[in-house]
């Protein structure tokens, strides 16, 4: 079974390597897939692409669906609202530990919550800044 973990999370061959000669990125797969050994349900995450580079985020969010895919719920705690948007079927936004609203993309996009509306806002304002300064 390990054996099989280990290639559904792409990193076949490495079941002899101690977990600290890891980079950041094997490290955050290997978790998953320590979670993965015990076929759960639920799977939460907790920030899973903190402190990574864009390629090895982008591996995470990818293999985050791919467990989604195989039948297991997703619920993952991240700050990065292109990470939740990419991964996610419903959004939750909390602010001060309250539940503020809970939809679609399409829905948080349109809400009347001024909460919401201001944190949507604001990402998307600094993606657009970031591309007309790029471009």
């Amino acid at each position: 079974k390990v054996s099989e973990i280990l290639s559904f999370i792409n990193l076949d061959g490495t079941e002899k390597i101690c977990v600290d000669q890891l980079s950041g990125g094997m490290k955050k797969r290997v978790a998953i897939a320590r979670a993965l050994s015990f076929d759960p349900d639920i799977i939460f995450y907790d920030e899973p692409t903190t402190g990574l580079d864009p390629i090895n985020s982008k591996s995470i969010l990818d293999l985050i669906k791919r467990v989604s895919e195989q039948g297991a719920t997703s619920i993952v705690v991240t700050h990065i609202l292109n990470d939740a948007i990419s991964i996610g079927d419903t959004l939750s936004v909390i602010n001060e530990g309250h539940l503020v609203e809970t939809g679609t993309v399409h829905h948080m996009l349109r809400s009347e919550n001024k909460f919401v509306k201001d944190f949507f806002y604001e990402v998307y304002q600094d993606a657009a800044l970031l591309k007309n300064k790029i471009l």
